[in-house]
């Protein structure tokens, strides 16, 4: 079988971020901020940068 490569294809990218944070005092980790934006940005940032398209965040606690 011959694969050719799809330079169309997308791959999804997907952040669970829906901890609650016990082990922080109930801060929820993604929620914390690194260099003065939240986890959860930092790692929303390096999947587009990294070529996923789109991205999901799945949020929950102190969403």
């Amino acid at each position: 079988m011959d694969r050719t490569t799809d330079d169309s294809a997308q791959v999804a990218g997907i952040v669970l971020a829906a901890g609650g944070g016990r082990r922080l005092g109930g801060r929820p980790k993604a929620l914390l901020t690194h260099r003065g934006r939240p986890l959860v940005e930092h790692a929303a940032r390096a999947l587009r940068e990294g070529g996923c398209a789109p991205v999901h965040i799945v949020l929950g606690a102190a969403a």
